[in-house]
Protein backbone atom coordinates (compact mmCIF):
# COMPACT_ATOMS: atom_id res chain seq x y z
CA UNK A 1 0.00 0.00 0.00
CA UNK A 2 1.26 3.49 -1.21
CA UNK A 3 1.30 5.54 2.63
CA UNK A 4 1.37 9.22 2.34
CA UNK A 5 1.22 11.98 5.08
CA UNK A 6 -1.63 14.24 5.53
CA UNK A 7 -2.25 17.21 7.50
CA UNK A 8 -5.99 18.02 7.30
CA UNK A 9 -7.41 21.29 9.17
CA UNK A 10 -9.70 24.53 8.30
CA UNK A 11 -6.64 26.25 8.31
CA UNK A 12 -6.04 29.29 7.31
CA UNK A 13 -2.39 29.62 8.37
CA UNK A 14 -1.33 32.63 9.57
CA UNK A 15 0.88 35.25 11.20
CA UNK A 16 3.22 32.30 11.68
CA UNK A 17 3.08 28.90 13.34
CA UNK A 18 0.86 26.80 16.19
CA UNK A 19 0.38 25.16 19.49
CA UNK A 20 -1.08 22.48 20.99
CA UNK A 21 -2.13 24.07 23.98
CA UNK A 22 -3.91 27.33 22.18
CA UNK A 23 -6.27 28.80 24.29
CA UNK A 24 -9.50 30.64 23.19
CA UNK A 25 -12.96 30.80 23.99
CA UNK A 26 -15.23 28.24 22.15
CA UNK A 27 -16.22 29.49 18.90
CA UNK A 28 -19.49 28.99 18.84
CA UNK A 29 -20.71 32.96 20.16
CA UNK A 30 -18.77 34.33 17.28
CA UNK A 31 -15.23 34.10 15.37
CA UNK A 32 -16.18 31.22 13.70
CA UNK A 33 -15.17 29.91 10.36
CA UNK A 34 -17.95 29.80 7.36
CA UNK A 35 -18.83 26.68 5.75
CA UNK A 36 -15.96 26.05 2.96
CA UNK A 37 -16.82 24.71 -0.37
CA UNK A 38 -15.69 21.36 -1.06
CA UNK A 39 -14.49 19.61 -4.38
CA UNK A 40 -14.10 16.18 -5.70
CA UNK A 41 -10.60 14.51 -4.14
CA UNK A 42 -7.88 13.64 -6.27
CA UNK A 43 -6.66 10.51 -7.22
CA UNK A 44 -3.50 11.07 -4.62
CA UNK A 45 -5.92 12.29 -1.78
CA UNK A 46 -8.26 8.93 -2.80
CA UNK A 47 -5.20 7.07 -2.21
CA UNK A 48 -4.50 8.75 0.57
CA UNK A 49 -8.00 8.78 2.55
CA UNK A 50 -7.73 4.65 1.93
CA UNK A 51 -4.49 4.69 3.81
CA UNK A 52 -5.53 6.47 6.50
CA UNK A 53 -9.20 4.26 7.41
CA UNK A 54 -8.01 3.51 10.34
CA UNK A 55 -5.97 6.56 11.85
CA UNK A 56 -8.62 6.16 14.96
CA UNK A 57 -6.58 3.23 15.95
CA UNK A 58 -3.38 5.11 15.91
CA UNK A 59 -1.27 6.67 18.69
CA UNK A 60 -1.22 10.29 19.20
CA UNK A 61 1.94 13.05 20.40
CA UNK A 62 2.20 13.09 23.66
CA UNK A 63 1.21 16.73 23.47
CA UNK A 64 -1.89 15.90 22.00
CA UNK A 65 -4.10 13.23 23.83
CA UNK A 66 -7.23 15.28 24.13
CA UNK A 67 -9.11 17.98 21.96
CA UNK A 68 -7.19 21.14 22.56
CA UNK A 69 -8.69 24.76 20.85
CA UNK A 70 -6.45 25.83 17.95
CA UNK A 71 -6.05 28.96 16.90
CA UNK A 72 -4.03 28.25 13.52
CA UNK A 73 -7.42 25.63 12.57
CA UNK A 74 -10.57 28.05 12.87
CA UNK A 75 -10.64 28.11 16.39
CA UNK A 76 -11.79 24.34 15.79
CA UNK A 77 -10.94 21.68 18.56
CA UNK A 78 -7.90 19.46 17.33
CA UNK A 79 -6.59 16.15 18.37
CA UNK A 80 -3.81 14.60 16.05
CA UNK A 81 -3.17 11.02 15.33
CA UNK A 82 0.18 9.45 14.34
CA UNK A 83 1.20 6.23 11.98
CA UNK A 84 4.05 3.94 13.43
CA UNK A 85 6.69 5.55 11.37
CA UNK A 86 6.17 9.03 13.12
CA UNK A 87 5.59 6.92 16.42
CA UNK A 88 9.12 5.78 15.79
CA UNK A 89 10.49 8.99 14.76
CA UNK A 90 9.27 10.19 18.10
CA UNK A 91 11.37 7.31 19.89
CA UNK A 92 14.06 7.59 18.01
CA UNK A 93 14.53 11.69 17.76
CA UNK A 94 14.56 11.30 14.45
CA UNK A 95 14.16 14.33 12.33
CA UNK A 96 13.08 14.80 9.01
CA UNK A 97 10.62 11.91 9.09
CA UNK A 98 11.22 9.56 6.53
CA UNK A 99 8.53 8.41 3.59
CA UNK A 100 5.68 6.92 4.94
CA UNK A 101 5.43 9.32 7.87
CA UNK A 102 1.42 10.41 8.22
CA UNK A 103 -0.41 12.38 10.58
CA UNK A 104 -3.73 12.97 11.08
CA UNK A 105 -5.55 16.23 12.90
CA UNK A 106 -9.09 15.59 13.71
CA UNK A 107 -11.25 19.42 13.76
CA UNK A 108 -14.22 19.72 15.69
CA UNK A 109 -16.63 22.69 15.68
CA UNK A 110 -17.40 21.88 19.56
CA UNK A 111 -15.52 20.11 21.80
CA UNK A 112 -18.80 17.66 22.58
CA UNK A 113 -19.62 17.06 18.79
CA UNK A 114 -19.61 13.61 17.94
CA UNK A 115 -18.23 13.50 15.07
CA UNK A 116 -15.04 15.59 13.22
CA UNK A 117 -16.08 18.71 11.05
CA UNK A 118 -12.59 18.05 9.00
CA UNK A 119 -9.74 15.83 9.03
CA UNK A 120 -5.96 17.02 8.05
CA UNK A 121 -3.82 15.44 7.28
CA UNK A 122 0.01 15.19 6.46
CA UNK A 123 1.90 12.44 4.74
CA UNK A 124 5.70 12.30 3.61
CA UNK A 125 6.35 11.27 -0.10
CA UNK A 126 9.52 11.35 -1.71
CA UNK A 127 10.88 13.16 1.13
CA UNK A 128 8.16 16.10 0.61
CA UNK A 129 5.03 16.72 2.55
CA UNK A 130 1.96 15.75 1.04
CA UNK A 131 -1.13 18.36 2.62
CA UNK A 132 -5.21 17.92 2.43
CA UNK A 133 -7.71 18.87 3.96
CA UNK A 134 -11.25 17.80 3.38
CA UNK A 135 -14.77 16.11 5.31
CA UNK A 136 -14.34 12.37 6.95
CA UNK A 137 -15.96 11.25 3.83
CA UNK A 138 -13.30 12.56 1.43
CA UNK A 139 -14.09 15.56 0.08
CA UNK A 140 -11.51 18.26 -0.15
CA UNK A 141 -12.01 22.07 1.15
CA UNK A 142 -11.45 25.11 -1.12
CA UNK A 143 -9.13 27.41 -0.43
CA UNK A 144 -8.39 30.66 -2.30
CA UNK A 145 -5.47 29.31 -4.44
CA UNK A 146 -7.69 25.93 -5.32
CA UNK A 147 -8.32 22.73 -3.19
CA UNK A 148 -6.25 22.30 -0.06
CA UNK A 149 -4.37 19.28 -1.29
CA UNK A 150 -1.24 18.52 -2.97
CA UNK A 151 2.60 19.16 -2.01
CA UNK A 152 2.30 22.87 -2.16
CA UNK A 153 -0.70 23.98 -0.44
CA UNK A 154 -0.24 27.43 0.77
CA UNK A 155 -2.33 27.68 3.55
CA UNK A 156 -0.57 24.98 4.68
CA UNK A 157 3.13 25.33 3.81
CA UNK A 158 2.86 29.26 4.52
CA UNK A 159 2.43 28.47 8.97
CA UNK A 160 4.08 24.50 8.90
CA UNK A 161 7.50 25.56 6.61
CA UNK A 162 8.45 28.01 9.55
CA UNK A 163 9.55 25.14 11.70
CA UNK A 164 12.36 24.43 8.95
CA UNK A 165 14.34 22.60 11.76
CA UNK A 166 11.47 20.42 12.60
CA UNK A 167 10.10 19.14 9.32
CA UNK A 168 6.88 21.45 9.71
CA UNK A 169 5.61 19.39 12.70
CA UNK A 170 4.06 21.63 14.87
CA UNK A 171 2.27 19.38 17.74
CA UNK A 172 5.75 18.28 18.60
CA UNK A 173 9.33 19.33 18.94
CA UNK A 174 12.10 16.37 17.58
CA UNK A 175 15.11 15.78 19.22
CA UNK A 176 17.24 18.92 17.90
CA UNK A 177 14.16 20.66 16.14
CA UNK A 178 11.85 22.81 16.51
CA UNK A 179 13.10 26.27 16.65
CA UNK A 180 11.85 28.45 14.02
CA UNK A 181 14.71 30.13 11.55
CA UNK A 182 15.99 33.14 12.09
CA UNK A 183 13.44 35.40 10.10
CA UNK A 184 15.18 38.40 7.92
CA UNK A 185 14.74 41.68 9.30
CA UNK A 186 14.12 45.04 8.24
CA UNK A 187 13.50 48.42 9.00
CA UNK A 188 10.32 49.56 9.45
CA UNK A 189 7.39 52.15 7.21
CA UNK A 190 6.74 55.51 9.29
CA UNK A 191 3.51 53.74 9.89
CA UNK A 192 4.93 50.61 12.02
CA UNK A 193 7.79 53.24 13.00
CA UNK A 194 4.13 55.17 15.19
CA UNK A 195 2.60 52.07 15.93
CA UNK A 196 5.92 51.31 17.79
CA UNK A 197 5.35 54.66 19.87
CA UNK A 198 2.22 54.28 20.53
CA UNK A 199 2.32 50.56 22.28
CA UNK A 200 5.57 51.59 24.05
CA UNK A 201 4.15 51.33 27.33
CA UNK A 202 2.29 48.16 26.46
CA UNK A 203 3.54 46.19 29.35
CA UNK A 204 1.02 47.73 31.69
CA UNK A 205 -1.79 47.72 30.00
CA UNK A 206 -4.40 44.68 30.80
CA UNK A 207 -5.11 41.40 29.32
CA UNK A 208 -7.96 39.32 27.64
CA UNK A 209 -9.62 36.87 30.54
CA UNK A 210 -8.58 33.94 28.50
CA UNK A 211 -4.51 35.62 27.91
CA UNK A 212 -3.29 35.97 31.39
CA UNK A 213 -0.06 34.09 31.36
CA UNK A 214 2.02 32.65 28.63
CA UNK A 215 0.57 29.98 26.48
CA UNK A 216 2.48 28.04 23.85
CA UNK A 217 0.74 28.72 20.48
CA UNK A 218 1.06 26.73 16.99
CA UNK A 219 0.49 30.00 15.25
CA UNK A 220 3.03 31.80 16.51
CA UNK A 221 6.28 29.36 15.36
CA UNK A 222 5.41 27.48 19.07
CA UNK A 223 6.88 30.06 20.57
CA UNK A 224 5.25 31.13 23.88
CA UNK A 225 2.52 34.07 24.03
CA UNK A 226 0.43 36.32 26.16
CA UNK A 227 -1.71 39.37 24.44
CA UNK A 228 -1.84 43.00 25.85
CA UNK A 229 -4.49 45.28 25.00
CA UNK A 230 -5.25 48.85 25.24
CA UNK A 231 -8.60 51.00 27.02
CA UNK A 232 -10.03 50.86 23.93
CA UNK A 233 -10.10 46.70 23.46
CA UNK A 234 -10.69 46.52 26.66
CA UNK A 235 -13.88 48.72 26.73
CA UNK A 236 -14.99 46.81 23.99
CA UNK A 237 -14.54 43.09 25.67
CA UNK A 238 -16.57 44.37 28.48
CA UNK A 239 -19.41 45.82 26.55
CA UNK A 240 -19.04 43.36 23.94
CA UNK A 241 -19.04 45.46 21.03
CA UNK A 242 -17.61 43.86 17.90
CA UNK A 243 -16.34 45.44 15.47
CA UNK A 244 -13.77 47.45 17.07
CA UNK A 245 -13.20 50.98 16.95
CA UNK A 246 -10.43 52.62 15.48
CA UNK A 247 -7.94 53.23 18.20
CA UNK A 248 -7.69 49.43 19.40
CA UNK A 249 -4.93 47.77 19.88
CA UNK A 250 -3.66 44.42 20.58
CA UNK A 251 0.11 43.46 21.00
CA UNK A 252 1.00 39.62 21.51
CA UNK A 253 4.66 39.05 23.29
CA UNK A 254 6.55 36.23 21.39
CA UNK A 255 9.03 34.09 23.29
CA UNK A 256 11.14 31.16 22.31
CA UNK A 257 11.36 29.62 25.91
CA UNK A 258 9.03 30.41 28.84
CA UNK A 259 11.45 31.40 31.37
CA UNK A 260 12.82 33.62 28.62
CA UNK A 261 13.54 37.43 30.23
CA UNK A 262 12.38 39.29 27.07
CA UNK A 263 9.98 38.55 24.32
CA UNK A 264 11.96 37.34 20.55
CA UNK A 265 9.20 39.16 18.96
CA UNK A 266 5.88 41.44 19.20
CA UNK A 267 2.48 40.51 16.94
CA UNK A 268 0.54 43.88 17.10
CA UNK A 269 -3.15 44.06 15.57
CA UNK A 270 -4.15 48.30 15.33
CA UNK A 271 -7.51 49.34 14.00
CA UNK A 272 -6.93 52.21 11.79
CA UNK A 273 -9.85 53.77 9.31
CA UNK A 274 -11.90 50.64 9.94
CA UNK A 275 -9.39 48.59 9.00
CA UNK A 276 -6.67 46.53 10.91
CA UNK A 277 -2.79 47.39 10.62
CA UNK A 278 -0.41 44.27 11.04
CA UNK A 279 2.84 44.54 12.39
CA UNK A 280 5.40 41.74 13.58
CA UNK A 281 8.61 42.90 14.99
CA UNK A 282 11.18 43.05 17.52
CA UNK A 283 10.98 44.68 20.67
CA UNK A 284 13.71 47.39 19.11
CA UNK A 285 11.10 47.97 16.17
CA UNK A 286 12.99 46.12 13.80
CA UNK A 287 9.93 44.21 11.32
CA UNK A 288 10.50 40.15 10.01
CA UNK A 289 10.03 39.79 6.18
CA UNK A 290 7.74 37.03 5.04
CA UNK A 291 6.81 35.00 2.02
CA UNK A 292 5.30 38.57 0.39
CA UNK A 293 7.50 40.87 1.78
CA UNK A 294 7.60 42.64 5.54
CA UNK A 295 5.34 41.73 7.74
CA UNK A 296 3.20 45.01 8.44
CA UNK A 297 0.32 46.49 6.51
CA UNK A 298 -3.25 46.23 6.26
CA UNK A 299 -3.13 43.58 4.12
CA UNK A 300 -0.38 40.92 5.39
CA UNK A 301 -1.09 37.55 4.09
CA UNK A 302 0.17 35.52 6.89
CA UNK A 303 -1.91 37.19 9.35
CA UNK A 304 -4.98 37.87 7.22
CA UNK A 305 -5.17 33.75 6.05
CA UNK A 306 -6.08 32.93 9.16
CA UNK A 307 -7.15 35.73 11.57
CA UNK A 308 -9.47 36.82 8.20
CA UNK A 309 -11.22 33.58 9.13
CA UNK A 310 -13.33 35.13 12.09
CA UNK A 311 -15.12 37.41 10.31
CA UNK A 312 -17.73 37.88 13.08
CA UNK A 313 -15.56 38.46 15.64
CA UNK A 314 -13.38 40.88 13.63
CA UNK A 315 -10.09 38.69 12.88
CA UNK A 316 -9.63 38.70 16.70
CA UNK A 317 -8.62 34.73 17.81
CA UNK A 318 -7.65 35.06 21.60
CA UNK A 319 -11.62 36.75 23.03
CA UNK A 320 -15.47 35.76 21.42
CA UNK A 321 -17.04 38.69 21.77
Amino acid sequence: MTTRVFILGLSVLAMSACSSNDTSNDPGAGGGASAPMLTAASADTKALWGDISDYAKWGQFPESTELTLSETHNNMFVISYVNDVVTKAVADGTVPLPDGAIIVKENYAKKDDPMPMALTVMSKMGKDWYWAQGTPDGQVFMGPDGPLEGKNVSMCVNCHGAATDNDSVLTHTFAGGGTAPAPMLTDASADTTALWGDISGYAKWGHFPESTELTQSKTHNNMFVISYINDVVAKAASDGTVPLPDGAIIVKENYAKKDDATPMALTVMSKMGQDWYWAQGTPDGKVFVGPDGPLEGKDVGMCVMCHGAATDNDSVLTHTF
